[in-house]
Order: C-alpha cells, then structure tokens, then sequence
C-alpha cells in the first residue's frame, strides 16, 4: 500500500471505473459511471488523497461548504460509489468511524505511462502546497488591486490552514525518493512552527461580516466564454449560500473597480485557464475591508472554494436548505441570467413543492409581473396579504408590486422602494425628489438604482432636462465603476425618453435602439424588446412599399414576445402592427381586438387603465371620438382614477370634445387638469392653444402657445404636436381682425413640406391640415396648395395611410373646391371615414361663406 502524500500518476482503476485526475473525470468501462454530481466530486476528492484519511469535516468544507446537511448527505454519496466500484467497493473505499473515509489505491492500480521525473528539491517542496488557495485581510484596499498570493511555502514558511488543505488540485505529483519517518516528522515540526510563527505575524483572520436586512450582496463572476457552465455552477453556489444567510443577490457583468453600495461585494474571475487546472482570484469587499483568496487547481472546485469562502466570512448558514429552498434558489439562479422563462418554471415548482414557502410566492408572483401576466401574480399577492405576516423584506417585495397593480392595498408605511413606484404613479415628482435628497448615505445596490431611475424620471417629467441629464451621467458612471453594466444600460434608456419628452422622438428613438441592442448582447431578451418597442414606435412611418417589410419586423417581435411568454412586449408590438395598419381596417381591428384579449386575460383592473388608454388613442387617430368619450367614461366607472390615468383621462376627453365642436366641454377638461395642478406641457399644448383661440378666450391661447414654443420639435414631433400650433397662431390672427398675417405665418412651413422629398404620414398628415386652414387666407398661393392636395392625395392612395391623411386630403379638396371662382357642386364636407369632424366641417363652411 501507498503511503504518499499525492497521486503517482494522473490515472488508476478502482474496480471497473478510471480515474482521471487531469480531467477530472470518472469514467466507467462502457462511459456511464451512475454516480451524481456530488458523489463524482466527492470520489474526486478522495482519489487526490490517497490511502490518507480524508475527514467528514474536510469533506462538508470542500464538498458542501460547510452547509448544514444530514449524515444521510455523505452516507448516501459513499453508497453510491460503493455501488459504482463493485464487490470490492467496501474494501476499497474505507469507513472510519467517526472521523472519515480513505480511498486505498494499491501500487498495481496506477497507470503509469513513463518514468516520473526528478524535479529540483525546492520544487517539490513547493509542489506540496500549490492547488491550496490563500487568504489575506487588506484595510482599505480596492478590488481592482492585485490580489496577493501566498501559495510559496519556500518563502513564507506557512502551512496551507487546515480547511483549504482539501481543495482539489488536479496536477499530478511525483515525488523524486521516499523519505524516512524521521524525515518526514522533522520537516511536518518545522513547518508547523514556522507556519504558526508566520501565520501569528503575517496573516490576520478575516473579518466577519453580518448581512444586514434588505441589502443584497452584490456579485461578479467573470469566466472565459466556453466555460458558461463554470459560471452557473458559480453563481448557483453563491445564490444558495447567500439565501442560507438570509439575503439576496444581485449580478454585475463587469471587474469592479469601486463598490458604491451598502452591501459586500464578492468578485470571482478566473485569470487563466487549462484543460487540466484554472486559477481564480477571489475578493469579498465590505467597507474598508477586502478579503482576498488565490485558486489554483480543477474548475469543479471552484465553487465549493468560493461557498467556503463565504461561510468563513459570513458564519454558520442560520437556514437549513430545503427541496423547495433548493429549487427557488435555482429559479433566482436563472433570473439572474436572464432566463424568465426557467426562472418561472423553477419558481412553480419550488411553490409546489412547498405550498407555504413566502419567499417562493413573491418570487413567483415578480417573476409573472414582470412578464406581464399581472392576474396570475395577483393571484398569489392575496395569497400572502391573507396568510401569516411577513418579514420586512417580504413586506417590500409585496409592496413594490401593489403600488403597481394595488396601490391601495400597500402597507400604511411602506419600504422606500415601495414608495417610489407609488409616487412616480401619482405624479408626485417634487415630494419623490425631496425624498430621495433626505435618503443620503449609502444604500443598498437595488435601492440606489430605484432611487437614481425616479430622480431622473422625475426631473424629465418637470421639463429639467439639465438636471437629469447631469445625474444620469453621474449614476452611469457610479455603475460603470461598480462593473453594474445591466444597470449603466438600464439607466441610459432614460437619455431615449428625455429625448422623446423634449420633442426629440427621432434621438429618442435612436438612443433606444441603441439600448435594447446592448440589453441583448448582455442577454436580456425580455427588457431589450421592452426598448425596442420603444423605439420602433417614434420611428417615422413613411407610406410605401417599404411598409411591409416594417410590419414583418413588427410580427418577429411579436413572435418572439410569444415564445419567452412576455405579454407585455407582445401588447407593445401589437400597437405597432395597429399603426401599420392604420389604413387596414380589418387588420387593425383584429390587432386591437388581440390587444384587449390580452389585457382581459392577464392583467387585473387596475394595471389594465395605461392600455386602454392607448387603445382609445388609436380610436381617436381613426377619429371614432365618440367610442373615446364612451371608453373614457368606462374606466372612471371601473376606479381609474389615479392621477396618471386621471390626466390620460382628461387629454382625451379635451382632444375628442374639441374635433367634435364641443368646445365647452374641450375647455373644463382643460380647466380640470389646471386644477389638479397637472403640467400641461406633458398633454398636448399645442392642441390646446387652438381650442382656447376657438372658445374666444385668447389670453389663455397666447399663454399655452408659449408652453408649446418653448420647447425646439425635431420633424417628427413638428408634424404630431408642433403644427397645430401654427394653424392657432394663424387663427388668432383672423380673430384680432389680422387675417393678412395669418397666410405668413403658414407658408415658410407649408413651403417646407413641400419641398420635403421623403414625407412621413405624420408630415404628410400635417401638410394636409395647414393647407387645408390656409385655402381663402389673404394672400395665400392657391397653385402652391394644389400642389400640396396633389402630393397628400397621392400618399393617401399608399399601403401605409391612414384615416386621418384620408381624411385630411378630403377636408383640402373640398375647401379649394369651394373657394373656386366656379360655382360647383363639391360634395360633402366630410369624408365617410371621418364624420365626426364637426370642428372642421363648420370651420370650412365658414372659410366658404356659407
């Protein structure tokens, strides 16, 4: 029998099974071996120490981590090797009670391919210790330093601590001559005390940490990209180890050079990389202090060095893990690369596994909310607001999803993240901002983030665009640093939306696209289609043939937003296809129809109201003003009456009330909107300057005409906002008896158009609403307003038009019919498609004079 210390060679046979400890693979004599994951690693562990007793305390460090197990763990993993070895597995793999198990390899068992060679003394020496990782304790050290590295005995004469004397090392080691007992009892002496003498003065214990509730232990796992499932099987450790001590995990993507955050901030990277061995760097940083571990030796060991780690620092798991815990850890696992779809399957089964599991429920329930599918999460909300209390943390997880789908049913004071959702939904951005400034000091990873993404919205919202763009920069630089790179991308789609807010849709529209390509690349399908939606829907639309190509596009997505059971994005895509099919009536119809089956299938009443309202938008695009009001009055008798929905509620009352001529009724909701302090800048201004010069109140017109120029329109936003601010203007100059200032205030803009090559529908739309106001004008050039019937006559004929060019180039048509010298029969005033249009029938009835 063998009595040294490491393996003669790479590879033995056991019975039926080889060995390979290069590989680190046990392999049978037809390729299956019908062990399990952990009963292979445990064998390999033993095999790397052979004939020596390997004990049950080194085996749960290494094997387990030190997670509390039942004795069954180990039984059953030795049972199953025994099994795998044959009749020979009790002689061969050995009990000893109490204290461990040894592996006896006899001298006929190793395969030996050449003569081992003779390395130098002092190599051999240092052989000894080099898979074991090491530890040091830095104050006030960075992560992006150089780890220290203490795996040269020869230098610093310590001994590897007894719990790393296990890791795996899957290089072979060959000793050059057998030393004598007395030898080997004189050397194991002097390494003892040096190692006691170095450990005393060159080596400090780690601190030990305490995670706090509510602040997550942020991570990064950095792997080459062949080896993802090193990754998984790293973060799936992590994730365990972490939820054992009562907290949560959030990945970064990035080698980070600064942590921000309130709470540790474990790094793991791998720097090298063999078919036989990796090295690692490790560092776990909180605060001033970093504690940083050297790995060298198989991959399959390096999670267990890394869930080692965290259990020296972080003390016994106060959780013992469970076949549900096990599994909803799994599912977290998943979520955390982007995985929705097995993260809800893992989530279920964890629930089923164990119907009274809280932490599985809220998992389960976010995890649908945020796909979309907000009945099925509300589901299991009742189910936790009527079961036994909640933790605090729990108690903010359930908040955080009422105040989007329930915000009458949130705690009477609830968690900071919970508030901010609230607030930015009641339109409360002054209060959210006073908040956030009074929350100074560090802050959790997630909360920071909550935090810095309603401080921007909220600044955007109040028309500061300055101010969000200065703390945008600043947050993307705090993530950058932090190597938070989902965060930094998330961020920067709020450049997309302040663009878009400012009038800027084709930025905004660009700077979108720009994020959900990123969000993809990082892997998040889900928040990348979310973004591309986004984008693609302030894209101009430009009628043609080009037109069908868009909407193929448009049908991908919602393909794809099938297929990762993401509703949401499958709803935004279908507003998209209803744009396209603007012209279609049949195809939009059933789009809207699909829309609103969804939204009856999946979303509760209250998360229901921001999609109608898009669907009542897109009635009133096909001018169906009357189906508006009707909807509009349907959601305030089913409690819309938050103050978003409130205002949607309002704007379109104000726009629908106004093409129908009703002006009274266009002004209250107007006058409503002033007094629930809402910011009309954030409706339609323009629009509403109009309606003011109708109803004969001018001194109100003039002051909304300068909230809308106030702000610079890029094309797109010109033609659907910014135009009808012209036709105001020019008709508050026909009211002040100036109607000779009314045609140049319309023509640089009409001329414009017109010399425009590539009209979108929006601008092809807006050419036929100010020529159409300009015909009978003082001055007005009838040969130019020909020719703009010409070109919105001809574009309303292309795949791609819709009611409202349809219409409009009608409505011009007629009033330059009606404005000839001859006296003709011009039909009706109004098309068949838009006859609600009263405003515009009596405005050109009065332009003609009858």
């Amino acid at each position: 029998m063998s009595l040294e210390r490491f393996p003669r060679s790479p590879r033995f046979r056991i019975g039926p099974l080889q060995i390979d400890l290069e590989r680190s693979t046990v392999s049978g004599e037809d390729g299956a071996v019908g062990l399990t994951s952990r009963a292979e690693h445990l064998l390999l562990l033993l095999a790397r120490y052979p004939n020596l007793l390997v004990t049950r305390e080194q085996i749960l460090d290494t094997i387990w981590a030190d997670r509390v197990v039942e004795d069954a763990a180990i039984t059953n993993c030795i049972w199953q090797i025994r099994k795998a070895i044959g009749e020979r597995g009790k002689e061969i793999l050995q009990t000893r009670a109490k204290r461990g198990y040894v592996l006896v390899v006899a001298e006929s068992d190793w395969i030996i391919d050449a003569p081992p060679p003779v390395p130098a003394a002092s190599t051999d020496v240092e052989a000894m210790h080099a898979s074991a990782p090491s530890s040091e304790v830095f104050a006030g050290d960075s992560v992006g330093h150089d780890a220290a590295k203490i795996d040269d005995v020869s230098d610093s004469g310590a001994s590897p601590p007894a719990h790393q004397q296990v890791v795996p090392d899957s290089r072979p080691r060959r000793w050059p001559w057998r030393l004598s007992w007395r030898s080997v009892a004189v050397l194991a002496v002097a390494v003892l005390v040096c190692g006691g003498l170095a450990s005393r003065f060159l080596r400090t214990p780690p601190d030990r940490i305490d995670l706090l509730p509510d602040v997550e232990t942020t991570a990064t796992v950095l792997v080459p990209d062949k080896m993802d499932w090193l990754r998984k099987a790293v973060l799936r450790s992590v994730i365990e180890n972490i939820y054992l001590h009562g907290g949560r995990v959030v990945l970064f993507q990035k080698a980070q050079t600064r942590n921000p955050f309130a709470g540790p901030h474990l790094q793991v990277q791998v720097i090298h990389a063999t078919s036989a061995e990796i090295e690692a760097e490790l560092s776990l940083v909180q605060g001033r202090a970093a504690v940083r571990e050297h790995y060298r030796g198989p991959a399959t060991g390096l999670a267990p060095v890394v869930q080692a780690l965290l259990t020296r620092t972080f003390g016994k798991a106060g959780r013992q893990l469970t076949p549900a815990m096990d599994v909803l850890v799994s599912g977290w696992a998943a979520e955390q690369r982007f995985d929705h779809l097995q993260a809800i399957e893992d989530f279920r089964r964890a629930v089923a596994r164990d119907p009274a599991a809280n932490d599985a429920k809220l998992a389960l329930a976010s995890a649908l909310l945020e796909q979309g599918q907000g009945k099925a999460a509300q589901a299991f909300v009742d189910q936790l607001l009527a079961g036994p209390p909640l933790d605090a943390g729990q108690r903010c997880t359930l908040d955080e999803m009422l105040a989007e789908i329930a915000p009458e049913r949130m705690s009477a004071q609830p968690c900071d993240r919970a508030e901010r959702i609230a607030q930015l939904g009641k339109l409360e951005m002054r209060e959210l901002l006073r908040d956030i400034q009074a929350s100074k000091g560090p802050k959790s990873a997630q909360q920071w983030l909550y935090d810095e993404t309603a401080a921007i919205f909220a600044h955007i919202r109040l028309g500061e665009a300055d101010q969000a763009e200065a703390r945008l920069v600043r947050a993307q630089r705090t993530a950058a640093e932090a190597g938070w790179e989902h965060a930094r991308i998330e961020l920067g789609t709020l450049r997309g939306t302040s663009a878009i807010h400012n009038g800027q849709n084709e930025r905004g529209a660009r700077l979108q696209l720009d994020s959900a390509n990123a969000l993809e690349a990082l892997g998040d399908v889900r928040s990348a289609l979310r973004e591309r939606t986004i984008g693609l829907r302030k894209i101009p639309i430009v009628p043609g043939h080009a037109i069908d190509a868009r909407r193929t596009q448009v049908r991908a997505i919602v393909d794809r937003a099938r297929v990762i059971g993401n509703v949401r994005a499958e709803i935004e895509a279908l507003y998209l296809l209803a744009r396209l099919d603007r012209g279609r009536l049949d195809e939009w119809r059933a789009e809207l129809a699909r829309i609103l089956e969804l939204l009856e299938e999946a979303y509760p009443q209250q998360q229901q109201t921001r999609d109608l309202h898009l669907v009542l938008n897109e009635m009133e695009v096909q001018h169906r003003y009357g189906d508006v009001l009707e909807g509009v009055m349907r959601i305030e008798r089913a409690g819309g009456t938050q103050p978003q929905a409130q205002l949607w509620n309002l704007t379109l009352r104000a726009e629908s009330h106004f093409a129908r001529d009703e002006l009274d009724q266009a002004v209250n909701a107007v006058d409503a909107m002033q007094r629930e302090n809402f910011e009309i800048q954030d409706t339609n201004p323009c629009l509403f300057a109009w309606l003011f010069v109708e109803a004969k109140q001018t001194q109100r017109a003039r002051e909304i005409l300068g909230v809308c120029r106030s702000r610079h329109y890029d094309r797109t936003s010109q033609a659907s906002r910014a135009d009808s601010a012209l036709v105001a203007e020019a008709r508050l100059y026909q009211r002040d008896g100036e109607a000779d200032r009314a045609w140049p205030v319309l023509r640089p803009r009409i001329e414009a158009l017109l010399g425009t090559t590539d009209l979108t529908l929006r601008e092809a739309e807006s050419l036929a609403l100010l020529a159409r106001h300009a015909v009978g004008l003082p001055g007005a050039d009838r040969a130019r307003l020909q020719q703009a019937l010409v070109i919105v006559e001809a574009m309303a004929r292309l795949d791609g038009a819709g009611v409202e060019l349809k219409a409009g180039a009608h409505l011009l048509r007629w009033r330059l019919c009606a404005a000839s010298p001859a006296a003709v029969d011009c039909g009706p005033v109004l098309s068949p498609l838009a006859p609600e249009d009263l405003l515009e029938r009596r405005l050109a009835e009065q332009a003609s004079g009858r």
